[in-house]
């Protein structure tokens, strides 16, 4: 009699007492696997079966499937901890990175969150200012700013200083958006403009000129 390894298809000649004395589980001499023996018994030389690993099982199919699954959701759970981590520890940079920023407000409106307002004066542009003499004895202070980052901002906070004839500062003041004399509450629009204005007491000394930065 014959049977026929399921891992390895080799085929081996039994007898009577052998499959007796085993109760039909032999040992592979090709392989080394164990199997049952009377599941594939033949008079004569079986042909080739295929292996019992490249047959289809139904728990296979399944337990690949759940693998997927696994797989998807660990990934999914990473990016999560990842942006988490990006913004308990590089929240400022992060939130104000033009690049990250688009990728961060995904993320948290599928938490259903909403990220700060989008703040980089580094992205203001100066188009024009002056400081002219007005009625009433003030200056009239006036900036007009592009706004060249990809997200709408509101108006910066601007840091003036003014300066005497010879060159040396004497008074400096930080105004901040309420302090403007128009749309202190503005967003200004990526690629739009704003003038800030501002009225300021004139001082007893003649000025020599003033510098300002947006902050």
């Amino acid at each position: 009699m014959y049977t026929q390894c399921p891992h390895c298809n080799r085929t081996q000649t039994l007898g009577v007492e052998q499959l007796r004395e085993s109760r039909g589980i032999i040992r592979c001499p090709n392989c080394s696997a164990l199997f049952d023996a009377l599941q594939r018994l033949s008079e004569s030389t079986p042909g080739k079966i295929p292996p019992e690993e490249t047959v289809g099982q139904p728990w296979a199919a399944e337990s690949a499937s759940a693998s997927s699954a696994y797989w998807g959701l660990a990934v999914l759970l990473g990016f999560f901890v990842l942006i988490g981590q990006l913004i308990y520890f590089e929240s400022s940079a992060a939130l104000q990175n033009e690049t990250l920023r688009p990728w961060l407000d995904k993320a948290c409106r599928s938490l259903g969150c909403s990220l700060p307002e989008y703040r980089n004066p580094a992205y203001f542009a100066v188009i024009e200012s002056s400081l002219t003499v007005a009625e009433g004895g003030y200056y009239s202070f006036q900036a007009v700013i592009h706004n060249q980052a990809a997200f709408p901002q509101r108006p910066p906070n601007l840091d003036l200083t003014f300066i005497r004839l010879g060159g040396e500062p004497f008074a400096a003041r930080i105004f901040r958006p309420d302090d403007y004399r128009e749309a202190p509450d503005a967003v200004i629009e990526s690629d739009q403009s704003l003038t800030i204005a501002l009225d300021i007491i004139a001082p007893d000394i003649i000025l020599g000129g003033y510098i300002f930065e947006l902050i």
